[in-house]
């Protein structure tokens, strides 16, 4: 069972860091859901109502900034699970030796333990290193699908002020051009 396969204060460790994972992850998501649902919604209806064409041009790169979000959530669970498994561990020596003090120092195993502790520390910090590059890499690539997104955005609005002045002026092209990034 699980005393066979892990070390003896892990449970608590993982119980106090789930904990507050599990609250993060409900609090409340359900009515930040509707809100953000509702505003995706009201931003494609008003820019199809303004400028259907620069509508249809940003939602046609809009798969690569959902791609590359969801890329960056994935991989950022991923690390975060390995890292918290690290700490999980150092936290279990750290506990078994705090609940063990006295046969630890009558037998001279502080050096010992505290070695232990850094070993476990040690790739606790390895996968934070790790997680910190990764995470940089991908927020990196994420900005950069932002700011291409908007980049088209604008040239594409400008030429339409340019070549349908009719159809497309300035305040229109900013109006859609906000409501689907928004959206």
């Amino acid at each position: 069972g699980w005393v066979g396969t892990h070390e003896i204060g892990e449970l608590n460790t993982r119980l106090a860091d789930d904990i507050l994972k599990i609250h993060d992850g409900i609090g409340d998501k359900v009515g930040t859901l509707v809100q953000w649902l509702c505003g995706a919604i009201a931003g494609f209806v008003i820019g199809f109502y303004y400028g259907w064409k620069l509508t249809l041009v940003i939602l046609a790169v809009s798969p690569l900034l959902v791609i590359s979000a969801s890329l960056f959530g994935k991989l950022a669970a991923s690390m975060t699970t390995k890292e918290l498994e690290a700490y999980a561990k150092a936290g279990a020596v750290a506990e078994e030796v705090f609940s063990a003090i006295r046969t630890v120092v009558a037998f001279g195993g502080q050096e010992k333990e505290a070695q232990r502790y850094k070993a476990n520390l040690g790739m606790a910090k390895t996968f934070g290193i790790r997680k910190g590059f990764s995470n940089g890499l991908a927020m990196g690539f994420v900005w950069f699908s932002i700011f291409g997104c908007y980049a088209l955005g604008f040239w594409y609005g400008a030429k339409l002020t340019r070549d349908e002045p009719e159809n497309y002026t300035i305040g229109k092209m900013l109006i859609v051009f906000f409501s689907v990034i928004i959206g």
